[in-house]
């Protein structure tokens, strides 16, 4: 028996094998059906760009499958050699890949003979994560292990102790219509090279086996917003996610880029209105990320080896009328129901359960040209098509052939018929030529880098975040797939309001407190975090959702939006004025330091000034004066007196420049008593001094030539003397304290004198 292993879709981070029931197909066609899982998401195909961690485990899961098949399908009755791999969505480009890879077809022997690819290539811009290290280094920051990106052990190291949820729920979020946890090229096993360099490979897979491939006619349905969906799209919104696609998948001269598609995908045999532009945006995101790849892989499959395609625009009636009339058919997933014959036994899980007379004869015909090409190869035999569900309605398909495609003829078979029309399906020839020849021809040829300046290949108003639609999904510069911070919004941003966009919030359950050295491009989201299929169709889950726009361009903002580039800048430019000061501040007190230290230096090294005649009378005078009734030219019973204190070296510590006199004392006045804290009279016999009476005190004082840059002194009172040699230069400080009446005047007289007279 032949046997036929689903590759299941939806997305690279959800998703399961388990829901797809292939009980109705495998007794249909008398096939063995075989549903699998692999690893999704970070667990999947996490890659650091080395041998850490070369990503792609998810594509060695189903290799790993494919081989027991191999060796144990036998035991079930099937047959190892004809085995066909079909997938839907991302699991198409799974299945695609692995046609690519040299590690399946040349070390792993012949696992498979037969392809069937629905919906997805390897060639779409989400099939493959271009820049897996970036998507792990942000992974890291987010699990707090950003210390550890120098060294990728290290950091495979720091993953593993995270718990998986953690894991999975902190990944980031890729740019729109791109993937971020995906296959990547790992250049040691699976994916050794580009995708365009390995179709070019004459032993591969993909040149040899037979392949069926299929499209929808909305693919991108899940692109929009159930509001856009329902109500329609607006001109300004319109341009908005035609200006965002060209600005994330187009490199060079993106504004004729833009002017091409808006052109190409203008009804201009209808008056604008929404429900039209909501029809031609689909029509633009499906042909670009799904359609136009699948028909380059095609055009080189059919080269090589056996080709078919197949279109799919019929929606099941049941489920459209519960979705009030959208009148949006053959969306992503739509054929699915018909390929697993859940209208045979009124619906099995996860498809409706209502089905009419015409779409079970639909899904004969599907199943019987499924089966047919699993084992042969070709859709049309050995079995015929015909009517067994017992109905009066007969096959609309019986004995129509399905043509092979070539390049040249490119023929194709539509499942396009309604259920009132009754016509029969005929097979047409070159599907969307018109839009194709732009997609695969002309603008490959006008996304060229020819030399000119960079401005040239810029957008109109490209720095207006309100002209593009989910702005932080938006990549500014192509030159790495997630380049730098997007540019600075309009300083006068008008807020709108936020109709759709909800998803999956990023589980941050870690705080990273150690330095962000990788930029964040796509941060603030206002829409949550990871975009989520808006329907409950089969769908790829991870597009995200988009606004509704309604106002001009250039007075439309985003208000969520803008605060994607506005903090970062603020916080560049305070953390720079804050680390400023910081660095003068360090700066300032290391020269003050090294300042005192030179200077404490110097005083050291300097001999203490030679006393001159008059601070050795002066001295002399001060020991005798102790008893003497009124010393210093005291007056009058309880006058005061005048004492000269030399700070001794014991107490006090001054840092000072020698000072040479050529005569008299070095004084420094001090008119206010202050009483030291050093001295044991002031601690043993605290008093308060008296109000200073009219006194004459005769000396003079011989003014201090000081060029130190700094002076300082500490003032006290002692009991006189003279400081030790060595200990730097002498102050003497004045103070007044009244202790007791002059005994008489010629002491007073004397101690005038030799003070050298003058002054009061």
């Amino acid at each position: 028996m032949a046997v036929m292993v689903f590759i299941h879709g939806e997305s690279y981070q959800t998703g399961t094998g388990n829901a797809y029931d292939g009980s109705v197909l495998s007794s249909f066609g008398d096939v063995i059906v075989v549903t699998l899982n692999y690893r999704l998401g970070v667990l999947g195909f996490l890659s650091t760009g080395d041998h850490s961690a070369m990503g792609n485990y998810a594509l060695l899961d189903v290799t790993q499958a494919l081989l027991w098949l191999k060796e144990n399908i036998p035991s079930f009755n099937g047959d190892p050699n004809k085995v066909t791999l079909f997938g839907h969505g991302s699991g198409a480009a799974i299945v695609n890949l692995l046609m690519l890879s040299p590690f399946v077809s040349e070390g792993r022997g012949n696992l498979f003979q037969r392809a069937i690819l629905q919906s997805g290539s390897a060639s779409s811009t989400w099939a493959v994560s271009y820049d897996p290290k970036w998507c792990t280094e942000k992974l890291a920051i987010n699990v707090n292990c950003s210390r550890h990106i120098a060294d990728t052990q290290s950091l495979i190291q720091c993953l593993r102790d995270r718990p998986d949820a953690v894991l999975v729920n902190s990944a980031p979020e890729a740019p729109k219509y791109y993937s971020c946890f995906a296959p990547s090229i790992d250049s040691w096993t699976v994916l050794p090279a580009e995708v365009d360099r390995l179709v070019k490979e004459q032993n591969s897979k993909f040149s040899s086996v037979p392949v069926m491939f299929g499209v929808t006619k909305n693919e991108a349905y899940a692109y929009l917003n159930q509001q856009d969906i329902r109500k329609g799209i607006s001109d300004v919104r319109k341009t908005q996610i035609i200006r965002t696609y060209v600005q994330n998948v187009y490199r060079y001269h993106r504004q004729k880029i833009f002017a091409i598609l808006d052109h190409h995908y203008t009804d201009w045999t209808r008056s604008p209105d929404q429900k039209t532009n909501r029809d031609t945006i689909l029509e633009l995101l499906s042909d670009g990320q799904y359609v136009a790849p699948m028909i380059q892989m095609a055009n080189a499959h059919a080269e090589t080896a056996e080709t078919y395609l197949y279109s799919f625009s019929y929606s099941t009636q049941s489920e459209t009328q519960t979705e009030n009339d959208e009148d949006v058919q053959g969306i992503h997933g739509d054929e699915l129901p018909y390929v697993f014959g859940s209208p045979l036994v009124d619906g099995i899980s996860p498809f409706p359960k209502t089905y009419t007379n015409t779409e079970k004869m639909l899904t004969e015909a599907v199943m019987t040209y499924w089966t047919n090409f699993a084992k042969t190869g070709n859709p049309n035999e050995p079995r015929n098509q015909t009517s067994v569900h017992g109905e009066k309605i007969n096959n609309r398909f019986v004995d129509l052939k399905w043509p092979k495609y070539t390049k040249e003829k490119q023929e194709y078979l539509p499942f396009d018929f309604s259920e009132s029309s009754g016509r029969r399906p005929t097979v047409r020839s070159h599907y969307r030529a018109f839009k194709m020849a732009a997609w695969l021809d002309l603008i490959p040829k006008i996304d060229r880098d020819d030399g000119l300046d960079q401005s040239t290949h810029l957008l109109d108003q490209s720095d207006n975040v309100s002209t593009f639609d989910d702005y932080h999904l938006l990549i500014p510069n192509l030159d790495t797939i997630f380049p730098s911070p997007p540019p600075m919004p309009p300083l006068r941003p008008t807020p709108f309001n936020n109709v759709g966009g909800t998803g999956t919030t990023q589980g941050h359950y870690y705080t990273d407190v150690t330095d962000d050295i990788m930029n964040r491009p796509y941060q603030n989201n206002p829409h949550g975090g990871t975009p989520h299929n808006t329907s409950n169709k089969i769908g790829p889950v991870g597009n995200p959702e988009s606004v509704e726009m309604t106002s001009e361009p250039l007075k439309v903002s985003s208000k969520g939006v803008a605060t994607a580039g506005v903090p970062l800048s603020i916080v560049v430019a305070i953390g720079g004025s804050l680390l400023l000061i910081n660095v003068l501040i360090f700066a300032g007190l290391c020269y003050q330091r090294e300042r005192i230290k030179k200077m404490r230096q110097i005083n050291r090294t300097l001999p203490p000034p030679e006393l001159d005649i008059d601070e050795i009378r002066l001295n002399r005078k001060l020991e005798s004066n102790r008893s003497s009734p009124c010393p210093m030219g005291g007056s009058g019973v309880g006058g005061p007196e005048c004492i000269s204190l030399m700070s001794g070296a014991s107490t006090h510590q001054h840092v000072t420049s020698p000072v040479k006199h050529s005569q008299g004392n070095t004084h420094v006045h001090n008119p206010s008593p202050q009483p030291s804290i050093h001295s044991r009279r002031a601690q043993s016999q605290p008093r308060t001094t008296p109000p200073l009476e009219t006194v004459v005190c005769n000396y003079t004082a011989v003014p201090t030539q000081v060029t130190s840059p700094a002076h300082r002194t500490h003032i006290g009172v002692s009991q006189g003397g003279v400081s030790p040699p060595g200990h730097g230069a002498d102050m003497n400080t004045y103070v007044n304290s009244k202790v007791r009446a002059p005994a008489d005047s010629n002491h007073k007289q004397d101690s005038g004198a030799g003070m050298g007279g003058g002054g009061v």
